[in-house]
């Protein structure tokens, strides 16, 4: 009997002991642009093509998420399991991302998903070490804000000398003649664009399809030369 007793005790004291070491693991909804500010980050987003969404997570890899080590993104079926990280739950994608860029003072994770299924995106930021990690999730839903897109016949004419830089690198304006009557909900008849991609020849008549990005600049989405 006396042997049964020291056995349960000391089984309980190698219980206690290894349940002290198990990790501690807090998740963190961020659900708007003021929480995000508050810990160095941004959601932004801009369309891609005429049915897909890029977002990307944009933060410093000091102060709050000084020891972030890795991002998942997560794309689920249905139900509300979005801040569920159960890899065996209804998932259509569960994976880890590689940063897009990685600098000293820059980090930028990405991702593209079809507009249909920016509702049931989400990434998760890991921040910690071996024995307590902070999860901060950043639902796609209440970041992007996505905008009909529109077609009409524009035809380029000019880029501007200003530019700016994103993700992307450094773009440039493209100054656009829009020869559809009415310009499809377009606010005027000469607009300059954010495209994203090498530009089409000038004075050349375009099929264009446009969209507005979060804040509210006027992107090329896709063209086709109409000859």
């Amino acid at each position: 009997m006396k042997t049964l007793l020291n056995t349960v005790v000391l089984a309980v004291l190698v219980f206690a002991g290894a349940s002290s070491c198990i990790a501690a693991q807090i998740e963190h909804l961020v659900s708007d642009a003021q929480h995000a500010q508050e810990l160095g980050a941004n959601i932004g987003w801009e369309p891609d093509g005429t049915n897909d969404i890029k977002v990307w997570l944009e933060f410093s890899p000091h102060y709050q998420l000084a020891l972030f080590n890795e991002c998942d993104l997560k794309v689920v079926s249905n139900g509300p399991n979005l801040f569920s990280y159960d890899t065996d739950g209804p998932n259509l994608v569960f994976a880890k991302l590689s940063p897009t860029k990685l600098t000293s003072d820059r980090v930028v994770y990405s991702f593209t998903v079809s507009r249909d299924f920016v509702e049931k995106s989400s990434l998760r930021l890991a921040v910690g070490d071996d024995t307590n990690t902070d999860y901060y999730i950043f639902a796609a839903k209440d970041f992007v804000k996505a905008s009909p897109t529109f077609t009409f016949i524009g035809a380029p004419r000019s880029l501007s000398t200003n530019s700016f830089e994103d993700v992307g690198g450094v773009k440039r304006k493209l100054k656009v003649d829009v020869l559809t009557a009415g310009g499809f909900g377009l606010p005027q008849e000469n607009v300059s664009f954010y495209a994203n991609w090498p530009w089409p020849p000038l004075g050349t008549k375009y099929w264009i399809t446009a969209g507005y990005e979060q804040h509210g600049q006027l992107m090329i989405l896709k063209y086709h030369e109409i000859k």
